[in-house]
Formats: C-alpha cells, sequence, structure tokens
C-alpha cells in the first residue's frame, strides 16, 4: 500500500490543512536530511549534527529523507506526506539506519528536541536500556510533548524490542502488510499501540539517490502516526500521549496472529478532530 493510498482510505487528505496549525512542529531524529528536496525544502526548520558535532547533517542512508517526506512532503515532486509542509526539525543521530545511536547521543538528542517541538518521531533507538532516557522520557511527556516511535526489527540476540519505545509514555509503532498480517520481523510486544501498513511504500530520497525510491520498515510507519500526532496537537495542544493513544484505540480494532493480539485500524475514514480553542 503507497502512502496516498493509506491517507485516501482514512480520510485524512479531506481534513489535514483544518487540522493542522502552524505553531505546532515535528522534530525528526533519523539518519539526516536532503534539506533541498523538492516535497520537503518548504518543511525543514532546525537541523543539527548529533552524529557528528560541526558537520553538515546529510542524509546518506536516506531512511531521514524518506521519513521527513512520510511526516510533511508536500507533493509537488509527488511524495506528499501526512501533514503536508508541517515544520519539521531535524537530528542527525546516526550514520545508517542499521546502526542504533548511542543512549549518550540520543539523550542529548531528545533535549534538544523537546525544547523545540511538539512531536517528536523516532524511527528507531536503542537495544540498551538507559537510565537517563527513561527519566528524560517520562520528563518529556510530562511537558506534553508526544514521543512517537518504532519498536525496531527483531531477531535472535535482540527479540524484545528498542527504547525509548517499550517505556509506557511513547507511542510505540510496529509493521503490517497490506492485509494487516503483523511482518514476521515485527517485535511482537505488548507494548505497541498500533500497526501501519509500511511495506515497499514510495517516498523522498536524497539526490544521489534519485529524488524518490521505494523502502519498507517500521521507521517508516512511525513517521505516519507522527504526522497523524501533528493533526492531534493541533486540535488539543494541552492534549498528550495519553489522549493520543485514546484516540489511536478508538480507531482501532484486534488483530490475533499465533495468539498475539495487536491493533490496526479500522478499514475506513478516522474520525477528524475537533479543532479546539
Amino acid at each position: 500500500m503507497q502512502l496516498e493510498q493509506w491517507i485516501d482510505i482514512h480520510g485524512l487528505s479531506r481534513w489535514t490543512k483544518k487540522a493542522t496549525a502552524p505553531s505546532i512542529s515535528v522534530t525528526l531524529l533519523d539518519t539526516g536530511i536532503d534539506a533541498h528536496h523538492p516535497d520537503i525544502e518548504a518543511s525543514v526548520g532546525d537541523i543539527k549534527n548529533f552524529y557528528d558535532p560541526g558537520e553538515p547533517a546529510e542524509d546518506l542512508d536516506g531512511h531521514g529523507t524518506f521519513c521527513a517526506g512520510v511526516i510533511a512532503g508536500s507533493g509537488i515532486l509527488q511524495c506528499k506526506g501526512v501533514s503536508p509542509e508541517i515544520k519539521v526539525h531535524i537530528g542527525k543521530i546516526t550514520q545508517l539506519s542499521t546502526f542504533e545511536p548511542l543512549p549518550e547521543l540520543l539523550t542529548t538528542a531528545l533535549s534538544w528536541a523537546a525544547e523545540r517541538s511538539d512531536v517528536i518521531c523516532l524511527p528507531f533507538g536503542s537495544r540498551l536500556e538507559d537510565e537517563d532516557i527513561r527519566l528524560l522520557t517520562q520528563k518529556i511527556a510530562q511537558k506534553g510533548v508526544i514521543i512517537v516511535s518504532s519498536l525496531g526489527r527483531t531477531d535472535e540476540w535482540h527479540p524484545d524490542g528498542c527504547f525509548p519505545a517499550l517505556y509506557p509514555e511513547v507511542i510505540a509503532v510496529g509493521t503490517v502488510d497490506d492485509q494487516n498480517v503483523i511482518t514476521s520481523d515485527s517485535v511482537l510486544s505488548p507494548a505497541i499501540d498500533i500497526c501501519v501498513p509500511s511495506i515497499e511504500m514510495k517516498g523522498c530520497l536524497p539526490e544521489k539517490k534519485g529524488r524518490v525510491g521505494v523502502r519498507s520498515g517500521p521507521g517508516i510507519g512511525s513517521a505516519m502516526i507522527a504526522g497523524l500526532a501533528v493533526m492531534y496537537k493541533s486540535a488539543y495542544p494541552e492534549g498528550n500521549y495519553k489522549g493520543f493513544r485514546q484516540y489511536l484505540k478508538s480507531q482501532s480494532e484486534k488483530y490475533t496472529l499465533n495468539r498475539f493480539t495487536y491493533s490496526c485500524f479500522k478499514h475506513d475514514r478516522l474520525d477528524s478532530f475537533a479543532v479546539s480553542a
């Protein structure tokens, strides 16, 4: 399923503009950014390279540029995001999407993100539990900032997922296919709040990778839900992760595979947010 189809199925294109406040922003912590990509250059806000301080936050991998397009792509080229043209601040926390950020680096990046955004999108985290990250996650959540993260891919060495997605203050996202069957590499954890289809999806890539391409993975799903969280915060500025989690729950239905139960959106339009003062 392509992102545009997902947006249309759930009716997001009908209420994106009126449900997105210009004062609301998101920070994406990923592999960097192609800040001059036609579909996202109007959305790019502050940029900081935590992985290699002092150097440009160039996206050699493509994951960061792709997720930025999923969140806020304008569609000028052909990649339209969930919340088109919303302001996206960029923190580069790793060179490759297959490399986990160090806990100390992640703590610094999360603090920076919380200072300037209402939503933080973290497509991947650390397999190492860290007390500083746990306490910081709680502090950020208390401010009303919503953190959306992927649990990552599972393997025999790391079956339980990533932090901070495993913490209760974080909206954790899993991956399903177009038939809402959870993928074989997904972490099967009760921490998952919602699963979305993010397989073979077309989106933005850096210029060196052709501007447009196809990617798959749980991190893309976290960007989709982060875009939705932007709309939620626009409608409910005082809202927090608890309220957004309740909204996701109200719009989803349960599926079961091999005795594991998970949630996916109903195959219908989502209830739009009532715009609040």
